[in-house]
């Protein structure tokens, strides 16, 4: 059992017994440093309430933004209504947000103009998204016209909503400096009266000085690290006193924002079915590594993985079914690959993988082990057992087979048809200059 403490004394009881060996000048002293620190722990409440009310909505709204593309893309896919009606659910809530958001206590005018453009915006493309849910006439050109527009409004609606965080940043920047004006002239005020009763009271103002004034420094530590964006940052000690109190609210308050900040990268990161890096995300890294390679002269080997037949899984099982699949799937990649490696769902039942500081013969291996461990897997679907689904595997390799981003994928889908050509379940390596170099025709 912990060893209890007894609890320490407040902050008002030891202003009083500081006060009692005071003269007259320090008596004033006390209630100035009190005054002080009570403005400072209002300003300071204001930071922490406005920066939670304002950011937490606005992020929600942005996570709805960036995720009511996906289904639309499914449904121009598959033409399932579910995914029709995952949008308009969707796109129902993004519509409540911002009416929400409209009668929303923005400080400045500049946030409310950019939620009125984001607004405008978002009901400028809800009439694309109606026409293409109307005519899914999948790959057709007016289609893919539509869907790109569509696209970039959304990346608009999402650079509207970012500007408006970073408003609301700078409104935080200013509000910080409001409270260290404020600590600043209090600890003017606090000297001058030092001086007018320094002769009795140097011994009375030290004190003073290491029950106050070091937590009000804390603090404002605290404030210029969590403005600056530090949300790890976290000030220790803290009482039972109120600056004991202010401490533990800026402390959970900075864990709240570290886990949301946390939270919205991953879902601007990452697939939600599988966990793997979403489409964007993998070739922002791809873009990385490839930059790498040619910095210090190494090797990288891409890899284009489809699952063969997946359409039937989910036609004659159900997509609940084919989601396990991609999840498996998932999972076999983990457990093959390096943490050093880039997996990414690339779209659909569509898997890719960047391997650095990896030959192509290591990789054309490689990519076999991962097509026996998914072959050698079995599925239980409503009640029919001992189902298999296998992939076929493209494989590319930099600089061997392609020097640019664009050719290197370009290579690793030639050599994925050619897998799919010879009779799927297969690993297929081909260069852009030499044609096939290997393929692996059994299991």
């Amino acid at each position: 059992m912990a060893e209890e403490h007894p609890p320490r004394a407040r902050l008002r009881t030891r202003f009083i017994l500081v006060a009692c060996i005071m003269l007259l000048p320090l008596l004033a002293l006390g209630g100035v440093a009190f005054f002080s620190h009570e403005r400072l722990k209002l300003h300071f409440d204001d930071v922490v309430e406005e920066a939670i009310e304002e950011k937490e909505p606005v992020i929600h709204l942005q996570v709805l933004v960036q995720s009511v593309g996906t289904p639309l893309h499914r449904f121009l896919l598959y033409g399932e209504e579910e995914d029709r009606i995952l949008y308009q659910q969707l796109a129902g809530q993004i519509d409540a947000l911002f009416g929400s958001l409209a009668s929303a206590p923005f400080a400045l005018d500049a946030e409310r103009e950019y939620l009125a453009a984001a607004h405008q915006h978002w009901r400028e493309l809800t009439p694309l998204a109606a026409r293409l849910l109307a005519d899914p006439i999948a790959g057709s050109e007016t289609s893919l016209q539509l869907l790109r527009r569509l696209e970039g409004d959304l990346l608009v609606i999402a650079a509207e909503l970012d500007a408006i965080h970073d408003i609301s940043d700078s409104e935080i920047e200013a509000k910080r400096r409001a409270v260290e004006e404020v600590n600043r002239e209090s600890m003017l005020l606090i000297a001058a009266v030092l001086l007018a009763g320094l002769a009795t009271a140097i011994g009375s103002g030290a004190l003073l000085a290491r029950l106050v004034l070091r937590p009000v420094e804390d603090l404002g530590r605290g404030v210029r690290q969590f403005a600056e964006g530090n949300l790890d940052y976290r000030i220790s000690g803290g009482g039972k006193d109120e600056l004991g109190t202010l401490v533990t609210a800026f402390n959970g308050m900075a864990e709240k924002l570290e886990r949301q900040q946390a939270a919205l990268l991953r879902l601007s990161t990452r697939d939600p079915l599988t966990g793997l890096l979403n489409h964007r995300e993998f070739f922002c890294q791809l873009r990385e590594e490839l930059i790498r390679a040619r910095r210090y002269g190494h090797p990288l080997v891409l890899l284009m993985i489809d699952l063969d037949h997946f359409k039937q899984v989910n036609d004659n099982f159900g997509h609940p079914n084919g989601d396990r699949v991609l999840r498996t799937m998932a999972v076999v990649l983990r457990r093959q690959l390096r943490t050093s490696d880039l997996i990414g769902r690339y779209g659909g039942e569509e898997f890719a993988v960047v391997l650095p500081e990896t030959g192509g013969q290591e990789a054309f291996d490689l990519a076999v082990r991962i097509r026996r461990a998914l072959a050698a897997q079995r599925f239980d679907f409503n009640g029919e057992k001992g189902i298999q689904v296998t992939a076929s595997f493209g494989v590319a390799a930099y600089p061997a087979d392609a020097d640019t981003e664009a050719k290197l994928l370009s290579c690793a889908d030639a050599a994925l048809y050619a897998a799919k050509h010879a009779g799927r379940d297969r690993v297929c390596w081909r260069s852009l200059t030499d044609g096939p170099g290997n393929s692996e025709l059994s299991s």
